[in-house]
This record gives structure tokens, C-alpha cells and sequence, in this order.
């Protein structure tokens, strides 16, 4: 699941990636995760959080395709508009 609050890519079976392994890169991730979801985790530790496709534009990708690959230093920079619903 990815760790952004709203995010339904898994329906659409949307790849997803874990943070990066160097300190900046992963900071970078880990601050995109808290602006996007109001300064809160979903995840009970930063070591589970993962960021789908959806969140990364297309200059991001080495390739667009089923086995997506990350370019190095990609940084997540989409993040999901949530609808509001209206009663009637």
C-alpha cells in the first residue's frame, strides 16, 4: 500500500518503492510523505513506508513500463487530490 493518505493505486496496481537507501534522497521521500499527509505517517516506522509510481512524473522513469525503474535521485512530487463529497 502506498503511504500516502488518499492514495488508491492499488486497484490500480501501481509499482511501488521503498525509500532510498542514501540519507538526502530518503529525507527527501520522508518530507514529500509528511507535506502530502498533513505531517503524519501511516506507517508505525519509516522503514515501512513506500511510495507508488502514481507520485513521480514521468521524467523520473528510466522506463515506462510494467518493471519500472527509478532514474537516480528521483524525488516524488505528485500527490493525490482528494475529491470533497457534497450531500444533497
Amino acid at each position: 500500500m502506498c503511504s500516502v493518505v488518499g492514495c488508491e493505486s492499488l486497484r490500480r496496481h501501481a509499482k511501488r518503492f521503498k525509500l532510498p537507501e542514501d540519507p538526502e534522497e530518503r529525507l527527501e521521500w520522508v518530507q514529500f510523505v509528511l507535506d502530502v499527509n498533513g505531517q503524519r505517517l501511516k506507517e508505525s516506522t519509516w522503514t515501512d513506508i513506500t511510495i507508488c509510481s502514481e507520485h513521480f512524473t514521468n521524467d523520473c522513469f528510466v522506463n515506462k513500463s510494467p518493471t519500472e525503474q527509478l532514474k537516480p535521485g528521483s524525488v516524488p512530487s505528485l500527490s493525490v487530490k482528494i475529491q470533497p463529497i457534497f450531500y444533497a
